[in-house]
């Protein structure tokens, strides 16, 4: 990947233009034609650097509720109950978390004796069914409930990377608002529901790429257009970009990294530990007496050691102690969130 891939993927990433044109807008800024764009975004699907370019939406705003969740299960039933997570389309990350065999075992941030959950999974669904579906699929895939972990405060939510230092791309994070609650949305008629479904697919690589969605919605592409501006200023869509596979762009080690803060705590510690190197996602997210940690990172380098150094250093920075640092062994799934399924 040259200078100019890597520009324009980091680019990508942030969201495209809403106009009907947007590649040709993209290239404006990078110095690029079009046609370039194009043949670029294409090149980075062909070698598996890419794997989606669509919506990413807000998903309380249009009902839905989502959360982490773990559970904690021997080695030898991991991979079927992990089985049994990936194949729910409620299910968009699943991960096996532990201490990574590369570092040391006493290491700042190790386990220590202490049980914690070693499969890790994000699940959404409608609010109305969201809990009893989150609990039948813990009891489907493992017999029991799982560890639910849902956000109150979000301070960075940027599944961002930069090519160039194979690293969760800097950026301003968010203001620490509070998590939306999942009440009623603002209601969405059929066409809105429709543009929903044909965003958040793949759309194509193409001159107008949003043409086609606002057909199958039924609209007129200027009408969509309007849509998806009105629904960023609202807060239901995020933006329309480019996501990739990490891993394939050189960022192979990504640890969930949590700290116990007194109440009060996060107001100062949240905002900082999220301005740190590496840090993808900060949420200050419920305690739970099975796992009484209450602050999260993601924190992306290139390597294990990497991480860690980052992981010490963005616990120094935001004054923080006694976190622990659960690096993502083994992934079994990570997808994009499917709105209004049959």
């Amino acid at each position: 990947m040259d200078e100019r891939d890597a520009q324009l993927i980091l680019r990508a990433q942030r969201g495209l233009p809403l106009e009907r044109e947007p590649f040709a807008a993209l290239g404006r800024g990078l110095g690029m034609d079009e046609d370039a764009v194009l043949a670029r975004l294409r090149a980075a699907f062909a070698r598996g650097e890419a794997r989606r370019l669509g919506a990413v939406f807000e998903p309380e705003a249009l009902g839905y509720r989502t959360a982490l969740a773990a559970l904690r299960l021997p080695e030898a039933r991991v991979d079927g109950a992990a089985a049994a997570l990936a194949a729910d389309p409620g299910v968009t990350h699943c991960y096996l978390r532990g201490w990574p065999a590369e570092l040391p075992p006493d290491a700042e941030g190790a386990p220590r004796g202490r049980t914690v959950p070693n499969l890790w999974f994000t699940f959404g669904a409608p609010a109305g069914v969201f809990e009893s579906a989150l609990d039948a699929l813990g009891r489907r895939a493992a017999g029991a409930a799982p560890l639910i972990l849902p956000a109150v405060r979000r301070f960075r939510v940027e599944a961002i990377f930069d090519p160039a230092a194979r690293s969760a791309a800097p950026a301003a994070p968010a203001s620490g608002r509070p998590a939306r609650s999942g009440g009623p949305p603002p209601p969405l008629a059929e066409s809105d529901r429709r543009l929903v479904i044909a965003l958040q697919g793949h759309l194509p690589l193409d001159r107008r790429p949003f043409d086609r969605a606002a057909a199958e919605a039924g609209l007129e592409p200027e009408a969509a257009l309007a849509h998806m501006r009105r629904w960023m200023a609202d807060g239901i869509l995020r933006r329309i970009a480019l996501v990739v596979r990490h891993r394939r762009l050189g960022v192979l080690a990504n640890a969930m990294c949590a700290w116990d803060v007194p109440p009060g705590g996060a107001d100062a510690a949240g905002p900082r530990l999220a301005a740190q190197e590496g840090v993808s996602h900060c949420y200050l997210r419920a305690r739970r007496e099975a796992f009484p940690f209450d602050l999260y990172a993601m924190i992306h380098a290139p390597d294990w050691p990497a991480a860690h150094a980052r992981f010490a250093a963005a616990a120094r920075a935001a004054g923080l102690r006694d976190g622990l640092f659960l690096g993502s062994t083994r992934e079994y799934k990570k997808t994009s969130m499917a709105f209004f399924a049959t």
